[in-house]
């Protein structure tokens, strides 16, 4: 969990060893922007020894062997040793959150790691900027799905109770004809989850249903959301979750909804930048 700009933020995180340059920071924020946070690390020999040991939640780790290679020059005249190392140190510690690839198609690397378990390509499939984005999502987000619970479309902002804006339901009153409130608990692209204000008014709504909500943000800006979805509801913690798509226009008009995106797309800038200057 990272706290910027009285923000939290906890997306899930690549660890990549031997980064290359073709990921740049505009990818590296579309992937934010998808939960993804990327953390170029050194492919020095130590230093993943030291990162893999630790153990992570919601954590994957890339390997570029030949990117680690050259980072290892003392040792790269033994390059197939230096290969096995740390294939071995990946199937020691980190086998099913690992991913590997290379162009290098000696060194028995597809040998080693279908022992070890670890999913791998032989191909140098980041080489390109173009398909990055979409390799990722096709290789890496797999071994997300299938070892951890956290997996959201999109990175979740979470305000409260850092920030407490509130939101209303215009459409819904409560038992003394008021209109129900509360406040933002945290936000994405297509969710949203809402503390209300009073114990008793969870019972106004219904898992399922269709409601229309209004934002409430700095200087009274007040943006509306015609159908967000509810999908579940928490008594003890007084919370509503509730689903939307921020690009459907019978759900939240272009006005609302360019709006709201240049919100969450500020708060995600800053985050990453912050984050920047601490990697």
């Amino acid at each position: 969990m990272f706290k910027i700009d009285r923000i939290a933020f906890s997306p899930r995180k690549i660890y990549w060893f031997g980064m290359p340059s073709t990921v740049t920071n505009d990818i590296k924020l579309e992937l934010l922007k998808k939960d993804i946070l990327i953390i170029n690390c050194s492919g020095k020999l130590k230093n993943i020894q030291h990162i893999i040991k630790t153990k992570r939640k919601h954590t994957v780790y890339i390997f570029n062997i030949d990117g680690i290679v050259l980072e290892n020059e003392d040792i790269k005249k033994n390059k197939c040793i230096l290969v096995r190392k740390v294939i071995e140190k990946i199937g020691d510690h980190v086998p099913e959150k690992s991913f590997v690839y290379t162009k290098t198609k000696d060194c028995k690397i597809d040998f080693y790691c279908n022992k070890a378990q670890i999913k791998h390509k032989i191909n140098d499939i980041f080489e390109n900027k173009a398909n990055i984005v979409s390799n990722i999502i096709l290789y890496i987000f797999p071994i997300f799905k299938k070892r951890e619970e956290q997996n959201r479309n999109f990175l979740r902002l979470v305000f409260f109770p850092y920030i407490l804006y509130e939101i209303e339901f215009p459409k819904i009153k409560s038992k003394d004809s008021r209109t129900i409130k509360g406040y933002l608990k945290d936000l994405s692209f297509n969710g949203i989850s809402i503390i209300l204000f009073k114990n008793n008014e969870l019972s106004f709504f219904n898992i399922g249903s269709k409601i229309q909500i209004n934002l409430i943000f700095d200087n009274d800006k007040k943006i509306s959301i015609n159908d967000a979805i509810i999908i579940r509801k928490y008594p003890k913690k007084k919370l509503l979750c509730l689903s939307f798509d921020i690009n459907d226009r019978k759900i939240i008009n272009k006005k609302n909804s360019d709006e709201l995106n240049e919100i969450i797309f500020k708060y995600i800038k800053n985050f990453y930048i912050n984050m920047e200057d601490q990697l």
